[in-house]
């Protein structure tokens, strides 16, 4: 369930890289969503990689709805990536070349 992969994400390191592609498809659909900005490959590209560079304040917003005891911890988790993701550029989901 992609609001599963939003609360994984809100706990780890990001950036971060994910390579299986079900979790791909769940990044595709909390990007297209607003929730996530990552760099997505193509869906028919040979090589299946993504990059989720932050939660968005939607995601953030959307995990203290769905989770709200835990929005400390998406809190410290918000200011952690959002300041690796300015230092990369602002911006929805990208490509990634394959």
């Amino acid at each position: 369930m992609p609001v599963e992969l939003l609360r994984s994400l809100a706990r780890s390191t990001l950036p971060m890289t994910v390579e299986d592609i079900g979790e791909i498809d769940r990044l595709r659909v909390l990007a297209a969503a607003g929730l996530v900005r990552a760099v997505l490959p193509d869906v028919g590209a040979r090589v299946q990689r993504a990059e989720v560079l932050s939660l968005s304040p939607e995601g953030l917003e959307t995990l203290r709805r769905a989770f709200p005891a835990q929005q400390l911890k998406f809190e410290v988790q918000r200011q952690h990536s959002g300041s690796q993701s300015a230092a990369r550029g602002q911006g929805q989901a990208q490509r990634l070349d394959s």
